[in-house]
């Protein structure tokens, strides 16, 4: 069973991060038909969605609470300047497309570079 003391939220233990971390990794181990099915890139339905958490947690209780046990990794955009400047260096060498994946915990936010801009000595870089 998980314990914690003092805050859950966002500056404490992020407990409600945690679990959906949790439930997140359900669904890329395909570990829950009804969650897969209300994830992107399937069409959103709140209720489904619900209905889906509500079970999981219960269905998948030890799993949820050993994944609680594990901090998690904050969404960090700034990592991306790395990721923006790397690339532009390949592309000088190599005229290549370039195809993001993202398996970090970061939602998807260092996906974005064209809403970015990375400005290094004057030389500016995106929007």
């Amino acid at each position: 069973m998980a314990i914690y003391t003092g805050d859950i939220g966002p500056t404490g233990h992020s407990l409600p991060l945690r679990i959906t971390g949790g439930l997140h990794a359900l669904v890329l181990s395909g570990q829950s038909d009804a969650l897969i099915a209300s994830y992107p890139p399937n069409a959103f339905d709140h209720s489904a969605l619900e209905i889906a958490v509500s079970h999981a947690l219960v269905a998948h209780d030890d799993f949820i609470l050993e994944w609680t046990q594990a901090p998690p990794q904050n969404n960090e955009v700034r990592r991306s300047a790395a990721l923006i400047a790397g690339a532009q260096v390949a592309l000088e060498h190599f005229q290549r497309p370039i195809v993001l994946s993202e398996l970090g915990a970061s939602a998807g936010l260092n996906l974005m570079w064209k809403h970015y801009a990375l400005d290094i000595a004057c030389q500016v870089t995106g929007p």
